[in-house]
């Protein structure tokens, strides 16, 4: 109950009214001045909000200029071509087959197509219709009179790679076709499965100088410039300098592979199959627990490979091949 004032002067004001005249007019400026503080405050929050706004804005923005803009689509097929990839597309790797060790292959057969003789796109179709789902064509510049391209496999288990090569070299072969000195025969090994170490003692193996003789027996030709050998010390066979670096025998510049560049063009099936065989046992050879880091020379390999030949199916035209130009 409020506390009244009993003075003579208050309690003359309540008789004549006058005090609740004067608590009316008291309650109306309470009222406006707390009407105007909410509205006030409420004109804060709007400005507030308005300048996160302008703030979240310009910083999107600032955020867009900084960002790289995409790169213009890349064409998906070859000038005139509608069954030969650009050089530059980006094929959607499908690994397909089972490997006891996971070391899947990816090879990357260079053909040359006289066009003189041949229609070029008629040549490629009758490729593509061999080559199925497990791999595309794509066009390579460096072939002689640039009138080539490359049959470019997913990674395949050497099973399905023993199918796919009977069928598109033997039982099927394609007329147009043909070698060229200017052609090669790539494979590509994922990086996953591998130990840093594992891709130095690939690298050393493939360029360690008294091992030159064998690589380039294995290869079917000489070292040139777009398969280099040269010797590496520990410390750089992991590291990669500069873009050249992709034309070397054994080329780590890949993100995503290892791949070996030292191989001739061959249209022979057995060759194509033992070079395939090499590829994956030299893997196996360098993984951890098989051979030390002093051990990389000939001889260590084609020791191991004997021993295991009993082991592993995988390596039998390999080591017929080598059992009889290679003493152990």
């Amino acid at each position: 109950m409020p506390i009244r004032c009993t003075c003579a002067e208050c309690r003359n004001l309540e008789r004549n009214g006058e005090v609740e005249y004067y608590l009316n007019i008291a309650r109306n400026l309470y009222e406006r001045d707390r009407v105007r503080n909410q509205e006030r405050v409420r004109e804060r929050e709007r400005q507030i909000a308005r300048e996160t706004e302008e703030a979240q804005r310009a910083a999107f923005i600032r955020a867009i200029e900084r960002t790289p803009q995409p790169e213009p689509p890349r064409p998906r097929f070859h000038e005139g071509s509608n069954v030969v990839y650009a050089w530059n597309h980006k094929m959607d790797v499908v690994p397909q087959g089972e490997d006891p060790k996971n070391i899947l292959l990816g090879a990357e057969l260079e053909v040359y197509v006289d066009t003189r003789i041949y229609n070029y796109e008629s040549v490629a179709k009758e490729c593509a219709n061999i080559l199925g789902d497990k791999g595309l064509l794509k066009f390579d510049g460096s072939i002689h009179e640039r009138t080539g391209f490359e049959v470019v496999t997913h990674p395949l288990s050497l099973k399905l790679h023993d199918e796919l090569w009977e069928e598109f070299l033997l039982n099927k072969k394609v007329e147009g076709i043909s070698e060229h000195s200017t052609c090669g025969f790539h494979v590509h090994v994922s990086r996953k499965p591998l130990t840093k170490l594992q891709i130095a003692k690939l690298v050393v193996f493939v360029n360690l100088p008294e091992n030159r003789e064998f690589i380039e027996l294995m290869a079917g030709r000489k070292a040139n410039n777009y398969n280099k050998i040269f010797k590496k010390e520990w410390g750089y066979a992991n590291r990669v300098y500069d873009r050249s670096q992709r034309y070397v025998a054994v080329n780590i510049l890949n993100k995503h592979t290892v791949e070996f560049r030292m191989f001739s063009c061959s249209f022979d099936y057995e060759t194509i199959m033992r070079r395939l065989e090499f590829v994956r046992s030299l893997v196996e050879f360098c993984g951890p627990s098989i051979t030390g880091c002093q051990n990389l020379r000939v001889n260590d390999y084609i020791s191991w490979l004997h021993n295991s030949k009993e082991k592993d199916y995988q390596y039998l035209r390999l080591h017929e091949y080598l059992v009889d130009i290679v003493t152990i």
